[in-house]
């Protein structure tokens, strides 16, 4: 990111991405079928997604960023990193239990 934006421009764009990110990532995860360009772009889309909201989200939004992580590690087939995330996840969630 251009070093001239203030904090708040920072942040704003934080989120932006993370949120395009995340919908793209379980956007194609819906997918019936995926080519591997939509595979390779899936998982970009999740680990992006989970690297904006350590910058500007909660806890929360990191262990649901987890869970999207581990779906799509999951949906490529990536089972050891897959369930490494949705442990993450689930130990989070099950401590803390969120209202959704």
């Amino acid at each position: 990111m251009p070093t001239d934006l203030s904090p708040e421009e920072i942040t704003r764009a934080h989120r932006w991405y993370t949120i395009e990110c995340n919908n793209l990532a379980w956007k194609l995860s819906d997918l019936a079928s995926r080519t591997a360009r939509q595979d390779e772009e899936m998982l970009d889309a999740a680990h992006a997604s989970a690297f904006h909201w350590t910058r500007v989200g909660t806890d929360l939004n990191a262990a649901r960023a987890r869970m999207l992580l581990g779906h799509v590690h999951a949906a490529l087939g990536l089972g050891r990193t897959a369930l490494a995330y949705a442990q993450q996840s689930f130990d989070y969630l099950v401590a803390h239990d969120p209202p959704d």
